[in-house]
């Protein structure tokens, strides 16, 4: 296919790509919704599995576990079988393991159906940038990429205030049951509209397809690049899955003495902040025409905000607001280690690398920091084990351990300084095949 041949093309399925992209990446939105919305339970989940916060992070965590193992293998379906199928199949798994969890009236039932819904949502982010690269050229994909992660934290906005005022209504195991409905939905809308990517490159599937399976995962792990971008991002995206996804609440809670609606509200800022500024460093970074110096300002204003939160002493809730929503607005440059890292790759393996750059992300923020800051809590609280429930733990106990986040920010800068930059070609090369 000639070049003028390619932008004709492309330019007539803009319009295409942006409804299949969008209906894709509602399920990174439903994704967050799930993985945030323990936080909001917390007190009806300690109650009903009789469990301390160590299991409650443990818990929390559980969702992770399959999730940060099945980022690789869901890339390398994604790069064979298309993001249709593997979505639809997701999804479905997704809803009955939502039913379960509401369901559950143990602990071990209920951290059982965490684990496997968090396998049946490990491709949803991605997917989304699968299907992202394959539906618009190189030089939107950081803007691609923002707004994928900004649909995912709109998800975990909505975790953290409308599923609040659903427990509080309807209780925590109907507002299960209500999420899965709307994974229904979803699930519906990805049969019968998204297509891998356009007619007139087709030929991609097959040859992708011809490739060996481990032969994918060779090409993204022998890039040194590609590692320093990915602990770069999880380093960043602690901030979420691990502070705003489950211990700004109880925090809050603790700081002000607020009830669960406002700390929820009031939490929730962090992640309207990254709904801002996934797409804001997404454009930014694609306009500049480079990646690092979008990551320099995001990473360091996050470390200087989250020093400032721990270190001011009575900071007035509505200032306090303020800073969780530079937090996420700051933080939401962890979209674009993502750009960097497709910028790199070729077309073939862009699941693959997708997925490689996600479990990354994932790796340290939840499975590592969610237990780690409830073990922490716990250590010098052992007589409060039961009490829990009632935010017994102090702020000074809350502050300790969320030392963690500034110590994760400072080795991101670290990191940054041995990244390299790429060049952005604004071109339609993300369309066309080509060989690594």
């Amino acid at each position: 296919m000639q070049e003028s041949d390619q932008v004709t093309a492309i330019t007539k399925i803009s319009r295409r790509g942006w409804l299949i992209w969008g209906i894709g990446a509602l399920f990174t939105l439903y994704q967050f919704l799930l993985q945030s919305s323990t936080s909001v339970m917390e007190p009806c989940l300690i109650k009903a599995f009789h469990i301390d916060a160590v299991q409650f992070g443990l818990l929390s965590s559980a969702f992770f576990y399959a999730y940060l193992i099945l980022q690789i293998p869901g890339g390398i379906l994604l790069d064979r079988y298309g993001a249709r199928r593997v979505l639809s199949v997701g999804i479905t798994l997704c809803v009955i393991t939502t039913v379960w969890f509401g369901m559950a009236h143990s602990f071990a039932a209920a951290e059982a159906s965490r684990i496997i819904m968090g396998l049946a949502t490990a491709p949803a982010v991605a997917a989304a940038m699968y299907l992202g690269c394959n539906w618009f050229p190189a030089n939107r994909f950081a803007l691609i990429a923002g707004m994928t992660e900004m649909l995912g934290m709109l998800g975990g906005a909505i975790g953290q205030v409308f599923i609040a005022q659903c427990v509080g209504s309807i209780g925590w195991r109907n507002t299960m049951y209500a999420i899965a409905a709307v994974g229904v939905i979803f699930l519906i809308l990805v049969i019968t509209i998204v297509r891998d990517r356009p007619t007139e490159f087709s030929n991609l599937k097959t040859r992708a397809k011809a490739d060996p399976v481990w032969q994918s995962l060779w090409v993204v792990i022998k890039l040194p690049q590609a590692w320093l971008n990915g602990c770069v991002a999880g380093l960043l995206f602690a901030l979420i899955a691990a502070f705003a996804s489950l211990w700004s609440v109880p925090y809050l809670m603790a700081y002000y003495k607020l009830g669960l609606n406002t700390a929820a509200f009031a939490s929730s800022m962090i992640f309207f902040g990254a709904v801002v500024g996934n797409p804001l460093a997404g454009w930014l970074s694609d306009y500049i025409g480079k990646r690092k110096p979008v990551m320099w300002l995001g990473t360091s204003g996050l470390l200087i905000t989250f020093i400032i939160m721990l270190f001011t002493p009575k900071i007035p809730l509505v200032l306090m607001i303020t800073i969780l929503f530079l937090q996420g607005l700051c933080a939401a440059c962890y979209v674009i280690p993502f750009a960097v890292v497709s910028d790199i790759t070729p077309v073939k393996v862009r699941g693959t690398a997708m997925g490689f750059v996600n479990m990354m992300v994932i790796l340290i923020g939840a499975p590592f920091l969610q237990p780690l800051i409830g073990y922490l809590l716990e250590a010098d609280n052992y007589h409060a084990l039961s009490l829990h429930a009632q935010n017994l733990f102090s702020v000074h106990d809350y502050k300790m351990a969320l030392l963690v986040f500034p110590l994760c920010f400072l080795l991101a800068l670290i990191l940054l300084l041995f990244v390299k930059e790429t060049r952005i070609e604004h071109n339609v090369d993300m369309l066309v095949a080509t060989e690594a």
